[in-house]
């Protein structure tokens, strides 16, 4: 067989393999439904007690201790006071401390990713703590 023969047998060998399976491929999957539904998430429930345990005791110590190391784990505070502990009054007063320290000009590192962060947790939070700290949003926001 020459080089040209060969070479149009082997494109007409896959041409026909796509075409076959492309229609035999539609025809197995004309019938599926997609079923992968994404939903918003949801805003995480206010607890009327949060759980006394020793990880939201150490929260509480950090949230009304010295700021330097609130501020050093200001990611993992925030993140565990609006998931893990909403209705905490003390470690909302927490995360206020942390406000006002970077609106006063504390730097941290990565400040205006945290603070787009910290922002919109305030803003997407329904809980009574939560929305009374929602006026420094704005403000978090203009951080570079």
């Amino acid at each position: 067989m020459s080089l040209g023969g060969a070479l149009a047998l082997a494109l007409t060998t896959f041409g026909l393999g796509g075409g076959l399976g492309g229609v035999g491929g539609w025809w197995v999957g004309r019938g599926a439904q997609a079923t992968a539904v994404v939903e918003p998430a949801a805003e995480p429930p206010c607890r009327s007690e949060p759980a006394a345990d020793e990880d939201l005791r150490e929260l509480h110590r950090c949230a009304g201790g010295p700021l330097e190391p609130l501020l050093a784990r200001r990611a993992a505070f925030l993140r565990a006071t609006y998931l893990e502990y909403p209705d905490d009054p003390i470690l909302w007063a927490g995360c206020e401390r942390i406000a006002v320290a970077l609106l006063d000009g504390h730097r941290v590192p990565d400040l205006r990713l945290f603070a787009t962060f910290f922002a919109q947790v305030l803003e997407r939070s329904t809980c009574q703590h939560a929305v009374r700290l929602q006026h420094y949003a704005p403000r978090l926001r203009q951080l570079q």
